[in-house]
């Protein structure tokens, strides 16, 4: 009994990595649809999400048969199966945000309005999203600590990189958008955060601004 509940978890562990990988990958196509106007690439996201669906109904049975053996299993084990169903729910949402994105993609409106740097910003957190949804299936792979530590570590540390690049946009918020060099004369510092958001060497650029 004690081998059984060992390969039952262990296959429920591999189909909750596949879940997770496989919403990523979703979400990737929903994105690619998004940026290149792709239609094909927002059709494949509707595919791949109904086999996210079909994966999510095989997983809820599996958790239903282990929670069956509740009776028999430790603590932990129980403990194990009732984060795996937590973890598929939120794979499930992935899923869905994924096919929201896409429908998005094919109707396109307004978004001829949405200039390139804030395509920019939406481009690098598509990329965060990503690289979390990558590592989120490794913690879950690898049942070591050490994993799930450096997952938290990364986390924060793009946060603090967000929070950095939303502090020079509001040096830019406080006195409007700049419509020519006069607006940055005599404000070294905002001439800087102009610089930076532009993806200019602060040194050149700021002595061109400020004139």
């Amino acid at each position: 009994m004690r081998q059984a509940r060992a390969q039952g978890f262990a296959g429920m562990t591999a189909q909750l990595v596949h879940l997770i990988r496989l919403a990523s990958t979703a979400m990737r196509h929903a994105t690619a649809a998004l940026f290149n106007a792709d239609p094909p690439a927002a059709e494949s996201i509707t595919a791949a999400y109904e086999a996210v669906s079909v994966l999510r109904d095989e997983l809820e049975d599996h958790a239903a048969v282990l929670l069956g053996l509740r009776v028999q299993s430790g603590v932990l084990e129980l403990l194990a199966t009732i984060a795996a169903v937590h973890i598929d729910a939120e794979t499930e949402r992935i899923g869905q945000l994924a096919r929201e994105v896409a429908d998005i993609a094919r109707t396109r409106r307004g978004w001829a309005s949405i200039s390139a740097p804030l395509l920019g910003v939406l481009r690098e957190l598509s990329e965060v999203c990503f690289e979390t949804a990558a590592k989120a299936a490794d913690v879950v792979e690898s049942h070591t600590a050490t994993s799930a530590v450096e997952l938290a570590a990364r986390c924060h540390e793009r946060f603090a990189e967000h929070a950095r690049a939303l502090t020079r946009y509001r040096a830019l918020l406080a006195v409007g958008a700049p419509s020519g060099r006069g607006g940055m004369r005599g404000n070294p510092q905002l001439a800087e955060s102009w610089c930076t958001m532009k993806g200019s060497p602060s040194g050149r650029c700021g002595v061109a601004v400020l004139g």
